[in-house]
């Protein structure tokens, strides 16, 4: 285990000086532009954001190569600098099927906006700080591998390829990444099965067991030919996903960048050369093949699809009209269904049809759907259905304390598996801070909570 005492060297103070004068520089630019805009919202949250992000607090500042952090900064970035970017420069904009938000919640989506994002920033920020006083003499960076066995993932890794073997069929859920077909939401959608699961932790099971014992017979660490084995049998893992999720190979792709360079740290220009290029191609292509397949896109799309997967102000807008039309019917047994609704093999026994993204999705589409519609409602949204619009944010709160969490974990620990699983959870519940809180519990027992029971199995059962 190595331990990195905390040093800011001159250079560094010198970007951040530089990184706060730029950021002073747009705001002044940009401020002008309030008397101009037909979009002034729009305006003040860019203003905002950059005033939070390079000026005071100044996240930039606190942020680290880890996982939570690097997706987090990826996330505002879109949320609140590029989505209302892309607002400014699309005229007459309205979502292009389901709901036409009402003009009149737009403004108060933006204010919704505005509110949640100053309070993940000191929210943030507090939690660095935290951290940072826990930890104030020294920050463990480890990246020697624990020599683990992994007995048990052995045995349960083989057990699923022998039953593969003889189901064969059980793989049709898997497509190739450049296979080169349209993406239909039409297509079967991962099942949360034991099967399933079983199969899909196979996958990354292998090259994990394949890493730990690899790295526990590399002599240099230097040599390229005993590093590029390792990159080829995770990009084979991460080269399929699960029918319509893009998510079942790029953020395992990532988790494992994330890995290879707390492992290799001498290797870091490499792997993202590599391994970033291949994850940069692997998205665009998705997701063409997913959402603008056959599509000529324009501004007014991709701004509509941006705030639809980041859960921008048409989102918060629709949401204010779903608790308007719904907030009455909701209750104690919607929360429970919300909360445990995603947790597999237990969701049978919560009601589908109440919870909060049900509502939202009725909205969205009018009252024209009975049951699904796939989208997903705004963390925001669902605390205020049960806490109010002042205290709504504390359930994006959430996914900000789990990602900080996993952060700290991650670099704390020297265990490969254990790495894979913090990062994939720190890096969907950071990518994805305001998504609700179902889906994080749901990703939190498919993957967190049954992966590392199985690393306690290995340190428990050894030959």
């Amino acid at each position: 285990m190595i331990l990195v005492k905390p040093n800011k060297t001159s250079n560094s103070k010198n970007m951040y000086q530089v990184v706060t004068l730029i950021g002073i520089i747009l705001v002044i630019f940009l401020a002008p532009l309030l008397l101009l805009t037909s979009s002034p919202m729009a305006i003040i949250t860019i203003l905002l954001f950059i005033i939070y992000f390079f000026v005071f607090p100044n996240i930039f500042k606190y942020l680290a190569l880890t996982p939570g952090k690097i997706a987090f900064s990826i996330s505002m970035l879109v949320k609140y600098l590029l989505i209302p970017g892309l607002f400014l420069f699309t005229r007459n904009f309205q979502i292009i099927f389901g709901y036409s938000v009402a003009k009149n919640q737009i403004d108060s989506a933006w204010w919704m906006v505005i509110y949640e994002m100053t309070l993940v920033v000191f929210f943030f920020m507090f939690l660095e700080k935290r951290n940072k006083k826990i930890n104030k003499h020294e920050t463990v960076l480890s990246n020697e591998v624990n020599k683990n066995t992994m007995l048990i993932s052995k045995i349960f890794t083989v057990i699923v390829i022998i039953f593969i073997m003889f189901n064969p069929e059980t793989l049709n859920m898997y497509s190739f990444v450049f296979e080169g077909q349209r993406i239909s939401t039409s297509d079967v959608v991962y099942n949360s099965n034991f099967v399933t699961l079983a199969v899909d932790y196979t996958r990354f099971l292998l090259p994990i067991i394949f890493i730990t014992m690899f790295l526990n017979k590399i002599k240099n660490k230097k040599k390229l030919l005993e590093f590029l084995p390792i990159l080829i049998i995770i990009l084979i893992s991460c080269s399929f996903y699960l029918k319509t999720s893009r998510n079942s190979a790029l953020i395992p792709l990532l988790s494992f960048i994330f890995v290879l360079l707390k492992i290799f740290p001498k290797k870091k220009r490499t792997i993202l050369l590599i391994m970033g290029s291949i994850l940069i191609i692997m998205f665009f292509t998705l997701t063409i093949y997913k959402s603008f397949y056959d599509t000529n896109v324009v501004l007014a799309d991709l701004t509509g699809y941006l705030s639809k997967y980041f859960m921008g102000p048409q989102e918060l807008a629709i949401g204010i009209e779903a608790k308007r039309d719904f907030g009455t019917v909701i209750s104690e047994r919607t929360l429970l269904n919300d909360l445990f609704g995603n947790v597999p093999f237990f969701s049978r026994f919560f009601n589908p049809l109440n919870r909060s993204g049900q509502y939202f999705n009725y909205t969205y589409y009018s009252n024209r759907i009975s049951s699904g519609g796939g989208l997903i409602i705004p963390s925001y949204i669902q605390g205020s259905f049960y806490i109010g619009y002042v205290f709504g944010p504390l359930f994006t709160l959430f996914n900000i304390f789990i990602f900080m969490k996993m952060d700290e974990v991650f670099t704390k620990k020297n265990n490969v598996l254990v790495s894979f699983v913090v990062a994939r959870i720190a890096i969907q519940s950071a990518l994805f801070f305001s998504y609700n809180v179902a889906i994080l519990i749901g990703h939190i027992s498919v993957w967190l909570i049954p992966l590392i029971f199985l690393d306690w199995l290995d340190k428990k059962i050894k030959i």
